[in-house]
């Protein structure tokens, strides 16, 4: 009888070394030394999943043919996945907090969970290095960190607008910020600020650019917004004299004083004073207004008032006008008229004399510019023109004899009128012891008379032969 023995083989391992997968992972055995066209299947003990060291046994299945000699175990191990990191936020701006990047696994099995904890945050502006950590031991970082930057944080400094009167000194209303983060404040700051101005003292009214300079932060990146400086115009009050003048006489120089405010600068020739009369302008109150001729200031004119009055018209009355019945008066030969301004002036005179009014008193009044001047009359009493009666010659030339029809024709010569304005009335006298008689003032015999005659016509006064005497001759009845 005869034993027939197992035969004996030994087997290889494909493999030792197996990275992560999330899954159950193990060697394959595979027979050495089997005759040809057998197979041999194995069981195996001691697979793994997780990274780390492990030990694999393998045995024959339902084959009693074989034995295996040597070994039939191995020694492997799971090692760790290498994944990556997706960096992102690596530029930053400052904020005033702790920064860091954010990183995210690239190459996780499904099914995992893999944190990053990333570390090396930052506050201030500047560059940095952060550092990643994973939770997962199956897994392995081919590189852990990333340079990151955190940039300064935009700061604006804006000039604040301000306002000035002409003549002050540049000056400031300080500046405003824009961009300050976290609760910080220009406390942050280095330097000082410095104000640049493109106006100067006594420039002119108008507007001009400010400019601040000269801080600087370590987290924040400064930038200055100009600002507008304004200069408005000085106010001052200026007071305009009353100015008054005689009608005709030269105008007074128009003045005016600063009574509020002050000029600056040595400046003068703020405003002007334009005329407002002449020598020619009447009696009357005239406004007196400026007129601004710098346009750096901003007057308040307080108006003054031109008073022209009444300049003096004297009517100096030398004597009575006296004029002979007859004529007209000639009353500029009795009167001297003069005046304070030196002016010549109209003047005529009111009475309604005429060559045909009544010998009388008469008195008359006086004619001016009652506008532009002011009456005085010297010796009042005799502004007055007084009509003397016209002197008159009486003359006769007698005939020889007349009759008793004819006595009546006997009129005188006249010098000086007419018989007809003498209004004459005839008187007739016997002349005494030759014959001659009057009835009722008519002769009625023939004798000698005398006549004398007389005027009812006051305007006129008889000189010469006022009487003469003639004869009448009654002719002898036969």
């Amino acid at each position: 009888e005869f034993v027939i023995v197992p035969k004996d083989i030994t087997i290889n391992w494909n493999k030792s070394t197996f990275t992560y997968n999330a899954q159950n992972q193990r060697p394959t055995a595979t027979a050495v030394g089997l005759c040809e066209s057998d197979t041999l299947m194995f069981n195996y003990s001691g697979e793994g999943k997780v990274v780390g060291n492990y030990t694999i046994t393998a045995t024959i299945v339902n084959n009693n043919n074989y034995i295996i000699s040597g070994e039939n175990s191995l020694d492997f191990s799971i090692v760790q996945k290498d994944v990556s990191l997706t960096w992102t936020n690596t530029t930053l701006t400052y904020n005033g907090k702790a920064q860091k990047p954010n990183a995210t696994v690239i190459g996780v099995c499904a099914g995992d969970t893999c944190n990053v904890i990333v570390t090396g945050e930052q506050i201030e502006a500047g560059s940095y290095t952060a550092t990643a950590e994973i939770s997962n031991d199956n897994y392995n970082l081919s590189a852990n960190t990333k340079n990151f930057n955190i940039g300064k944080k935009g700061l604006t400094i804006t000039v604040n607008p301000h306002t000035i009167t002409y003549g002050d000194a540049p000056s400031n209303n300080g500046v405003s910020y824009s961009g300050f983060v976290n609760g910080e404040d220009e406390s942050v700051l280095t330097g000082s600020l410095n104000y640049g101005y493109v106006y100067v003292q006594y420039a002119n009214v108008g507007t001009y650019n400010m400019t601040a300079s000269g801080v600087t932060a370590k987290n924040y990146n400064v930038t200055y917004k100009s600002g507008t400086l304004t200069v408005k115009a000085r106010p001052i009050t200026v007071t305009i004299d009353n100015k008054t003048s005689i009608y005709g006489k030269a105008v007074e120089t128009l003045t005016a004083s600063i009574t509020q405010g002050t000029a600056v600068g040595g400046d003068d020739n703020l405003y002007k004073l334009p005329e407002v009369v002449t020598t020619n302008s009447t009696v009357g109150e005239y406004v007196i207004k400026g007129n601004t001729t710098n346009t750096n200031y901003d007057i308040t004119f307080i108006n003054g008032v031109y008073s022209i009055t009444k300049a003096t018209l004297t009517v100096t009355a030398n004597s009575v006008c006296e004029v002979v019945y007859g004529s007209n008066p000639n009353i500029e030969s009795c009167v001297e008229v003069t005046t304070n301004n030196g002016k010549s002036v109209t003047v005529t005179y009111n009475h309604g004399v005429t060559s045909t009014t009544n010998v009388g008193e008469y008195g008359y009044t006086v004619n001016y510019d009652t506008v532009n001047y002011e009456l005085i009359k010297v010796n009042p009493e005799n502004f007055k023109i007084v009509v003397k009666a016209k002197a008159v010659t009486i003359s006769w030339q007698v005939n020889a004899e007349y009759g008793l029809d004819n006595y009546a024709q006997l009129k005188p010569n006249v010098e000086g009128a007419t018989l007809n304005n003498l209004q004459l009335s005839y008187t007739y006298q016997a002349v005494s012891g030759l014959g001659g008689q009057v009835v009722n003032n008519v002769p009625v015999a023939g004798g000698t008379y005398i006549v004398t005659i007389s005027s009812t016509n006051a305007n006129y006064e008889l000189s010469g032969l006022l009487s003469t005497q003639f004869v009448i001759v009654v002719p002898v009845q036969e």
